[in-house]
Formats: structure tokens, C-alpha cells, sequence
């Protein structure tokens, strides 16, 4: 089925118990998932946005049944998405730890869709740790990161297509071999990604970019390689053409590795002040705004040895990649599934409710 994503379980040596049923300690219970820092996974909060956009989507076909007809599409796969988790109980053999990891759900898999921009997000921090990890094992002593924030000035909703536009192409000024600037030079590798604010007092969006660099590990002491403020501002205003100094961010990356990561890993659009229940006319023209823009956007990008990297490592991109086993709920060879939960979305107590339980048991000797 499109738009649903869900991972079959199979069990080797194991069947389910007899007595599986909803009718035990776990029934009625609310979803609780937490990583592995103590961090409450935010399923509940992610499901609501879906469910408002999905709302929006619909709305925004109504109006316009014909123009508009691949949203009503896109509303009913968002409405569906995460309706159902299923968790599994993981032993750890060597160490006997029990661990919760996601075995199933649905996904649709929309730009739009809070779940699955949640998601890929952690699939683009797992790769994308990787991938450090890599070039530093193939390169060791030869690179060192710096984290690049590149911004534009605030644009209307008539002139975010344009904006968009704009600001990936002067990416590609600055750093392709083309026109062999000066950050291209220098730079072993790198990744990017787009993100877009909108201000609701302002009425106006911000898109800018996230990078993640490698230079030289002489990046700072050589002059002929460094780089200061006012040179990225220079490099960054003639890349988007600007008629005024853009703010630009540069930073050192050390022991906030971790939190480079993260940053450079968020989804484009989270639906924060473009998100209004109180204002369904504004949001639906918000949403309808970005459901047309971003669509055959590329939002993330690799090049140089962090491309290479990404090559070796055979990592799937993060728009087709799977979004049930990422990160922490990735599997790992000799873990072994001792129970599933199931936990379904309902709508009366807007939460995740639990439903059944299967443990799994060995089977009887012969």
C-alpha cells in the first residue's frame, strides 16, 4: 500500500503465547517511550500536528476540489500516518539489558508531516554520524568541522518560492567547483540543509541554511585557508547577490559535536507559528503555501568526502530510507525480541492507548 510504511516481524525459534490478549496489566495504558538519555519521545505532540495539517490539506481541497486534488491525496495518508506503533521488548544477550525498540508503524512519509520530518531527522543525525565517524577513520588528523549558519532576509509569502530558489543556488555558487570560490577550495567535505522559519507577528518567512564543513586542520593557523567573519560575509553576499551584508554564523565544532549534528539535522518546516488552530483561513494558506514550494526541493545535500563517505557506507537517502529502525530503534544482530506491544491513536483521549500484547515464548521440546 502507498504511503504506508510498516516492518514485518518474523521470530526464529519463537511463537507467539496462546494468550495474548488486551486483557491483562498492560491494557488501557498510555504510550511512554523514552530514549535511552531519559528523553520522552514525542509521539503524542507529533501525531496532533500531523492530524492538524492532514485537517488543513482536506480544507485546502475543499475549496478547491479540482486545482487542488493531490491534497485531499496527501490529507488522507497523513491522517493515517502513525495510527498504530508497535514496540518490542529487546534482550541484549551478552548483557541481559531489555531494551523498548520500534518494530512497525505507518508512515506516510509527506514533507509536510510533523511524524515523519520527526523521523527522518533521525535518520539524518544517525547518518550523518556516521558518516563523521567514517571520514575520520579514512582521514584521521586530516580534517577538523566547523558549523556555517547562512541567512537571507525575511521574505513574504508571494516571494518564499523565489527565496527558496534563491538561496540553494547561492549554496552552489559558493560551493561547487564552477566558480572555485575560496570556501570550495578549502573545504574537504561538507553537508547542508534547508530549514524555513515563519515570524506570525511579521507575517514573513525565513529561509537560511545549516552547514557542517570540513577544513584543513591547519584552517587556522594557515592564512592562506582561514576564513573570517567578514570574508564568509563577503563570499555569502556575493554568492546571493545581495545588495545588503546577510548574517552569517560560524563556529567551531569541539566537544558540541553531538549538537552540530542535531542542528544541521532538522527537518525544513516544523509547524510552529505556521500552525495556528485559532486561525484556519491563515494556516490553510500557510499550509497550502509550502505543500506547492518545497515540493522537488532537494533540502539536504552532501559533498566532497562526506559524500564519498556516504557512498561507502551505502546509507539510503533519508526520503526513502526506512523510518521504523533509526537511531536508537535500529537493529542490531543477536538482540533478541522476548514481547510486542501494540499501541493505536485515539481520537476520544488524543493519545496513544495500549491494545495488545503478544510475548514471545520458546516453543516446546520435542
Amino acid at each position: 500500500m502507498r504511503g504506508v510504511e510498516s516492518t514485518q516481524v518474523h521470530f526464529k525459534g519463537f511463537f507467539m503465547a496462546d494468550d495474548s490478549t488486551p486483557n491483562d496489566e498492560y491494557a488501557g495504558k498510555m504510550l511512554e517511550d523514552e530514549s535511552s538519555t531519559g528523553k520522552k519521545r514525542p509521539w503524542r505532540k507529533q501525531k496532533m500536528s500531523s492530524r492538524a495539517i492532514a485537517a488543513s490539506l482536506y480544507r485546502c481541497w475543499k475549496k478547491h476540489p479540482r486545482k487542488n486534488a493531490a491534497l485531499k491525496k496527501r490529507s488522507d495518508w497523513m491522517q493515517q500516518c502513525g495510527n498504530y506503533l508497535v514496540f518490542g521488548d529487546v534482550v541484549n544477550p551478552e548483557t541481559g539489558e531489555v531494551a523498548r525498540k520500534l518494530q512497525a508503524a505507518q508512515f506516510c512519509r509527506d514533507r509536510l508531516c510533523p511524524m515523519c520530518q520527526w523521523r527522518k531527522s533521525l535518520v539524518t543525525f544517525h547518518q550523518l554520524s556516521e558518516i563523521m565517524d567514517r571520514v575520520d577513520a579514512d582521514h584521521p588528523n586530516e580534517f577538523i568541522p566547523i558549523f556555517l549558519t547562512l541567512t537571507m532576509k525575511n521574505v513574504p509569502s508571494a516571494e518564499l518560492g523565489a527565496a527558496i530558489t534563491r538561496i540553494l543556488q547561492a549554496w552552489s555558487r559558493m560551493m561547487t567547483s564552477r566558480h572555485k570560490r575560496k570556501p570550495w577550495r578549502i573545504t574537504g567535505g561538507w553537508f547542508r540543509s534547508l530549514e524555513i522559519t515563519y515570524n506570525a507577528e511579521t507575517g514573513e518567512w525565513h529561509p537560511h541554511i545549516h552547514a557542517i564543513l570540513l577544513v584543513p586542520a591547519d584552517y587556522f593557523t594557515d592564512a592562506d585557508k582561514y576564513i573570517d567573519h567578514d570574508a564568509w560575509v563577503a563570499e555569502w553576499r556575493r554568492a546571493l547577490r545581495a545588495d545588503y551584508d546577510p548574517s552569517v554564523d560560524v563556529r567551531t565544532i569541539k566537544a558540541e559535536r553531538a549538537h552540530a549534528v542535531a542542528e544541521v539535522s532538522k527537518y525544513a518546516v516544523k509547524p510552529g507559528e505556521w500552525v495556528n488552530l485559532d486561525d484556519a483561513d491563515g494556516t490553510d494558506e500557510r499550509v497550502g503555501l509550502l505543500a506547492v514550494e518545497l515540493k522537488g526541493r532537494r533540502l539536504t545535500a552532501f559533498g566532497g568526502v562526506m559524500k564519498e563517505a556516504r557512498a561507502a557506507l551505502k546509507q539510503e537517502d533519508a526520503e526513502t530510507a526506512d523510518l521504523v529502525h533509526t537511531g536508537e530503534d535500529a537493529e542490531v544482530r543477536g538482540d533478541l525480541l522476548v514481547a510486542l506491544d501494540r499501541f493505536e491513536w485515539q481520537v476520544g483521549v488524543t493519545n496513544y492507548v495500549h491494545v495488545k500484547r503478544d510475548v514471545l515464548v520458546e516453543p516446546p521440546s520435542e
